[in-house]
């Protein structure tokens, strides 16, 4: 299996012509990213910096976008560090990554310089790749380049599909984040899983909606580079209440979790044929309600109303519901359901001991498969709880227990019904009460 950067780097010399990201009214193509991503590359190879993580800083600006890619063509891996997460989150992330590099626009790493400072006995940051130069008047803690004046490499690193691709912090349930280690594998089963989904031609217009630190962001980007699509980013200010983005940009392919809709839907937005250009329009992350559905088919006629789901463990989503307005059962709740399992992976529900239920029965969501992540960062009792091998299963795979409750109704979709923990989830992440 090929290495994620090596898919990217042909794929982007493929669409070379063509426009892959859009922000406001401003676009690059993909030659543009491609020489970017290989800039920043060079940088972290003549740090002699292999297979590491190094934290993104910032998003929305088209340096974030070459940082991601340069990360992944230098071989390490990527963790975003969001400037909406507090000082205490920021700094647990870098010490827990032990991150010697971080990347971003200088704007974004002014801000997150001054935490640094401030704090200088308790992270490891010895670089910082920017995309301006610089007064280096802090040289006694960090060594500054602006990869734009950078050389770019011939072509990326080389990986192996076993490496670490990232490295995402979910909620902890003592209040410490714990970081999701994915592999290049992980994500490429999921691209291939996705690629059986959607068929899709080069120019789509892709929303790119995501924070980078919420796993969604690969369809966003990934999926769209290696399709030759327009990953458009939406604004800040526009990330509530997108309707002048999807009609502006003629979006193609919306990804969101339902609020964003359901936020429309309350100010009476979604009105007849209002999104036409919309052929795809996939949630996940929260409770899908059969009324937003209604409306979305009104609003979108044209477009695959889709729910999906998948924790950040199992690599964005293992099972899809497509939903056709047409069904007669009753949901649960007025729920839609999950669906179906994608692709490579199994999904069964098991009781308080560890057994698999008869079909009808609520038991907790499991699944394996290659999309399954290595488990967490420095946390091998954590691992062992989540990552486990059922007696059952005579293959010895490794499965993973989402905590979550579901049954399978009589069309053998899956729907689900809430946590066996005390976690809950806001804006699609999962958020543990002693985080809180």
């Amino acid at each position: 299996m090929s290495s994620l950067a090596e898919i990217l780097h042909n794929k982007l010399q493929e669409f070379s012509n063509l426009n892959a990201i859009r922000i406001n009214n401003n676009e690059i193509t993909y030659a543009d990213l491609n020489t970017n991503g290989l800039r920043v590359a060079s940088i972290i190879d003549r740090l002699k910096i292999r297979k590491e993580t190094i934290g993104l800083v910032g998003q929305r600006n088209f340096t974030s976008y070459f940082a991601i890619l340069g990360i992944i063509y230098s071989g390490c891996n990527y963790t975003p560090i969001s400037l909406k997460s507090n000082e205490n989150k920021i700094l647990s992330i870098l010490r827990d990554c032990k991150i010697k590099i971080l990347i971003g626009s200088k704007k974004d790493i002014d801000k997150i310089e001054k935490i640094l400072i401030s704090n200088k006995n308790s992270h490891s940051v010895k670089y910082i790749i920017q995309d301006e130069p610089d007064k280096i008047e802090n040289d006694n803690f960090f060594l500054k380049f602006n990869f734009k004046n950078e050389k770019s490499l011939k072509k990326p690193i080389k990986s192996n599909a076993k490496d670490i691709l990232y490295v995402l912090y979910t909620s902890g349930s003592t209040g410490e984040p714990k970081g999701v280690m994915v592999t290049n594998k992980n994500v490429i089963s999921y691209l291939k899983a996705l690629s059986q989904i959607w068929h899709v031609k080069p120019g789509i217009k892709v929303s790119q909606f995501h924070e980078f630190n919420f796993d969604p962001h690969v369809d966003d980007l990934f999926f769209t580079w290696i399709n030759g699509g327009v990953s458009c980013v939406i604004s800040e200010e526009e990330l509530l209440i997108p309707y002048e983005f999807i009609k502006r940009e003629n979006i193609e392919i919306w990804i969101s979790v339902p609020t964003v809709f359901n936020f429309m839907l309350k100010l009476n937005l979604l009105e007849s044929n209002v999104f036409p250009s919309l052929k795809i329009l996939r949630f996940g992350g929260e409770p899908f309600q059969k009324e937003l559905a209604d409306a979305c088919r009104i609003a979108a006629p044209n477009a695959d109303i889709e729910n999906h789901y998948g924790p950040t463990e199992a690599t964005i989503n293992v099972s899809k519901y497509l939903y056709n307005g047409n069904e007669q059962m009753n949901f649960h709740n007025s729920i839609l359901p999950i669906g179906k399992p994608h692709i490579g992976t199994t999904i069964r529900l098991i009781d308080k001991e560890q057994n698999i239920i008869k079909d009808g029965e609520i038991g907790e969501i499991v699944f394996k498969g290659n999309q399954i992540s290595e488990g967490y960062l420095n946390d091998p009792i954590k691992t062992n709880l989540k990552f486990i091998r059922f007696s059952w299963d005579l293959s010895e795979a490794i499965w993973y227990r989402s905590g979550d409750l579901g049954f399978f109704n009589k069309d053998n979709d899956l729907e689900i019904l809430g946590r066996i923990d005390s976690q809950i989830k806001i804006g699609g992440k999962r958020i543990e009460i002693g985080e809180i």
